[in-house]
This record gives C-alpha cells, structure tokens and sequence, in this order.
C-alpha cells in the first residue's frame, strides 16, 4: 500500500479547509443530495463528501456507508487530492497503490473508486473530495465523470454559500448584540440622566429645529407631544431677572463658536421657581451651525446653597452681637472696678491694723487680676470683629 504524500502547499490547503468552519458540523440537506446524485450519476452504491484535515478524513455526507471518520494515510481520497482532475481507479486490486490496502482485502472491499477534488474558492487548493465507490471494478464514461465533476463543482458553491451564511450569522448575532448594547447603554445613561436630573438638546440655527430629551421636557414640566417651545416662548419660562444674561451668553456661544455655561431660575407652569444649570457648545458642521448642550435641575442644589449662605450671615449677626455685648460689658464692668481698686489703694496708704491690710491688699490683687481678665475679654472682641490695631514700635534685638 502506498502512503500518500502531503500536498505541496499544506499549511495553505488546511488554512483554506478551516476558513470554511465544515468540520464537524451536522449534516446537511443540500449536501446530501448531492451526494445521492453523484451516487445515481455513476452507479455506484456508495458516494461520499469528505475533507482531509492534518491527520483525518471527516466524512460529511454519505451514501451506502456509515463511516464517519477514518485515518488520513488511509484514504483513496488522500490520494486524489494530489490530483488536478478527477482521479479514477477501475479495479484497486491491480492497482500498485491500493492492492494491499486493508479497504480492498477487507471491508467494505473497495474495487472502484472516482474522486474529484473539491477546490476552494480563491486558492483553488482541495480541501476534500466528492468521491463515488463500488465493491466491483467499472468503468465510468467520459459523460459521467464530466457529470461527477459538476456535482463536485456544485458541492464547492455550496460550501460557499454556507460560509456565507454563517458570516452573515455572525454579523447579524454581532449586530443584534451591539444593538442590546447599545439600548443597555442607553437605558443606562437615561437613568444617570434622571438621577442627576440632567437632560441634554440639540439646535439647528439652519433649519431652526430643536431636540429635546426626556429629561429636559421633565425639567421644564412640558408635555414631549407639544414639541420643544419656540425661543421667545422658551424665554418667557426664564426669570426676569436672569433673561438678558441666558440670552447674552447663547448670542456669544453662537457667534463665537464658543461655550457657554450660566445658571439661572426658571418660572415654570405649575407656579414653582426653578433653578437649572444651562451649558452648551456651538459647532460648525460645514456652513451648518449647530449648538448642543445639557440642562440640569439644580434646585435643590440651590436651595441648600441659599440655606448656607443665611445660615452664615446669622453665625455673623451672632458673633457680631456677642463682640458688642463682651466690649459693652468689658467697658461698663471695667468702669466701676477701677473705683474699687482706687480705692483700695486710697485705702493702703492709711493707718491699718495687720488684719485689715492683709484684706485690703487681698482686695487690690483680685481687683488687678479681674481687670486684666476684662482688658483680655476686650481685645478677644476686638479680634472676632477684626478692629485690632497693630502698632509699629521701633526696639532693638539684644546680641
């Protein structure tokens, strides 16, 4: 039995059989009848449709015999894959190759074998065969193997269209999953939009056309079937007080193909006051000018700003107050005190026994320290509502 010898170019005939994905793949209809006709073509009892992979040939579609798979080096069809046109043996057991070939001693005692290459599209190099196989020896007629290779012919379209098909498979499965994607990304960001109370537009200064998301007509408590207002409409929902400055910075956005940013209240139909934060971006798509940007519900936001800042100008009145009230009473405690420690000192400068000069200088101590404790209340006061004084006293430093 002769062995057959790998094919030329190899690497590139397995790479052209694995491009088509056929391997181990159920069967096929298509096929399958193709494989009944090559069997009817030239009758024989026996057709196959097999592919030689680097150590196998994988039987995709059979007639007369259940093989699925069987060794490489043991196949005819190994053999008439090395062939530019149908390989055709009359009666294997007085052909040198095959006579001792365990296929045509034992079973399924091959003695007739036609094999016509299957040649990929593009690289024309075999990736399998359509093989037709009888236990006699025949002949076939020059119609019959111009018919077998048709059939063989058709079997590559096929294969080609099935690649195809799976291609397309693919895409669609890539597509319907970029899709889910992208509704997912979507639905996503929809929330973070409703979370953060955030909508976003679009302008056309061409046509004038405006686009709003969900969020904005929410923001605005605009019914979406009214459509986006017009812009004097739009500028009636603004504050009064805020108009010229929204106004002003979309009129320099769009001449300055710029940005702009402002925040500013709105006077809504339900009779509320909201305060919204208003960015956006002008572009130029051509001689088209085209403005986007997002809005977003910010009232709470101010809301707590407004909150703070009250909250800060009452710490302030506080303070403030308490400054004024420890300077008032600094100063009116202070008044009376220093009496008593004059007095005190008046006191020290006359005839006294030992026990009432030891009062009397206990009564100057507490006098001065007290009046040191109001001097200090006075100038932290004077700290808190920041009226200290510095004084600029020339002194030299001591070596």
């Amino acid at each position: 039995m002769k062995v057959p010898s790998l094919h030329p170019e190899e690497a590139r005939r397995l790479q052209a059989l694995a491009d088509y994905e056929i391997l181990d793949t159920l069967p096929e209809q298509c096929l399958d009848e193709l494989t009944q006709v090559a069997s009817v073509v030239a009758g024989t009892p026996i057709a196959l449709i097999g592919f030689i992979d680097e150590h196998r040939e994988w039987i995709k579609s059979r007639v007369g015999l259940e093989v699925h798979e069987a060794p490489r080096e043991l196949t005819f069809c190994a053999h008439a894959i090395l062939q530019d046109d149908v390989m055709v043996v009359n009666d294997a057991r007085l052909d040198v190759r095959f006579a001792d070939h365990p296929n045509v001693l034992g079973a399924p005692n091959i003695a007739f074998y036609a094999g016509v290459p299957l040649l990929a599209s593009g690289t024309q190099l075999p990736i399998g065969t359509l093989c037709v196989v009888d236990q006699k020896p025949r002949h076939l007629t020059a119609e019959q193997i111009e018919a077998l290779a048709k059939l063989g012919r058709q079997v590559v379209r096929q294969l080609d269209a099935r690649t195809a098909a799976v291609k397309l498979g693919k895409s669609l499965r890539q597509v319907t999953e970029s899709m889910a994607a992208l509704r997912e990304s979507e639905r996503q960001h929809a929330d973070a939009q409703e979370v953060a109370h955030l909508g976003h537009w679009h302008f056309d200064r061409s046509t004038g056309n405006i686009w709003w998301s969900k969020m904005v007509y929410a923001i605005f408590e605009r019914a979406e079937k009214d459509g986006p207002p017009a812009f004097d409409e739009y500028k009636a929902m603004i504050h009064p007080d805020d108009v010229n400055v929204v106004v002003e910075s979309l009129e320099r956005c769009l001449a300055e193909l710029g940005e702009y940013s402002v925040e500013h209240r709105l006077v809504i139909p339900s009779g509320q006051s909201k305060t919204v934060r208003a960015r956006g971006r002008a572009r130029k798509d051509g001689d088209v000018v085209l403005l986007s940007g997002t809005v977003q519900d910010v009232t709470a936001e101010a809301n707590v700003r407004a909150e703070l800042t009250r909250a800060k100008e009452l710490a302030e009145a506080a303070t403030k107050a308490k400054s004024t009230f420890l300077a008032t009473m600094s100063h009116e405690i202070r008044t009376p005190l220093n009496g008593v420690i004059g007095g005190v000192d008046l006191l020290l400068t006359t005839k006294l026994d030992e026990e009432q000069r030891l009062w009397a200088e206990a009564t100057q101590v507490s006098g001065r320290a007290l009046l040191v404790l109001l001097n200090d209340i006075l100038d932290l006061s004077k700290l808190e509502a920041e009226k200290v004084v510095l004084e600029n006293i020339p002194f030299k430093p001591i070596d």
